[in-house]
């Protein structure tokens, strides 16, 4: 067939069992670039002084004096850098069960797949709440002093970087669904028919062998000498006998 119509049956025939891992590679790729961005740009929060005219930024790699909040912002970043691993090779793994010739054979590659998902979105999940708890976290504000923070700020609101964290783990539920999605709509391999062998009776009779009778060597017909017959003499059949008309016949006399 064209090349078309090989590329027509190609996609046709994956279609139903590639659709779930089509979307995992999707899902996966974009987590990946979001997780990526939100690690890297340092606006996860903002927030502005009363005493000030101008905004600040907090982001991951931008560590409180209080101790007491430095261990959700590590952990935030810890759980956001496992997220983006996870991402990746969940988009990786995708790719390779699209990729393969024979798609029945790729059940555990589906298992692992659907299992880094789930571990990507536990990650995601848990950067997002604990940056909750050290965006919530008064402490965190005053550096360790249990005072009113609309004392001194105006406002602490979330920013893109979280935004963006939310999102990706949105993505990562999302992708676990496909993936195991995928591990149920995995092709069956074909189904090979073996022929049984013939039946045999347990007891069958005894086979008798007959040898074949010995090969004599063919001897030819003798040959005799040819004897040559003389040919007897033709004789005429008919035999032509002259008689004379006019002889009389013989007189017989009588005597007394």
């Amino acid at each position: 067939p064209s090349p078309q119509l090989r590329v027509s049956i190609f996609f046709r025939n994956r279609s139903c069992t590639m659709l779930f891992p089509a979307l995992t590679a999707a899902f996966g790729l974009f987590g990946t670039i979001l997780s990526a961005v939100a690690i890297g740009l340092p606006n996860w929060s903002r927030f502005e002084y009363l005493t000030a005219t101008s905004e600040n930024t907090i982001g991951l790699w931008t560590l409180p004096d209080n101790t007491y909040c430095q261990g959700w912002v590590i952990a935030t970043a810890a759980m956001m850098i496992c997220a983006l691993i996870c991402f990746f090779l969940v988009m990786f793994g995708a790719v390779l069960i699209l990729v393969s010739k024979v798609a029945a054979r790729t059940k555990t590659l589906r298992i692992l797949v659907s299992i880094v998902a789930f571990f990507c979105f536990v990650f995601s999940l848990l950067a997002v709440i604990f940056w909750i708890c050290f965006h919530e976290w008064n402490k965190c504000w005053l550096d360790g002093q249990n005072l009113d923070v609309n004392a001194y700020f105006k406002y602490q609101k979330y920013d893109a970087s979280w935004i963006l964290a939310c999102v990706a783990t949105g993505l990562a539920m999302l992708m676990t669904c496909t993936a195991c999605a995928a591990i149920g709509k995995m092709p069956r391999q074909p189904v090979k028919y073996v022929t049984a062998p013939p039946y045999m009776p347990a007891y069958a009779p005894p086979t008798v062998s007959y040898t074949s009778a010995p090969k004599y060597p063919v001897v030819p017909p003798p040959t005799y000498p040819s004897t040559s017959y003389t040919t007897a003499p033709a004789y005429s059949s008919t035999t032509s006998y002259t008689t004379s008309a006019a002889a009389p016949a013989p007189a017989y006399s009588s005597t007394t």
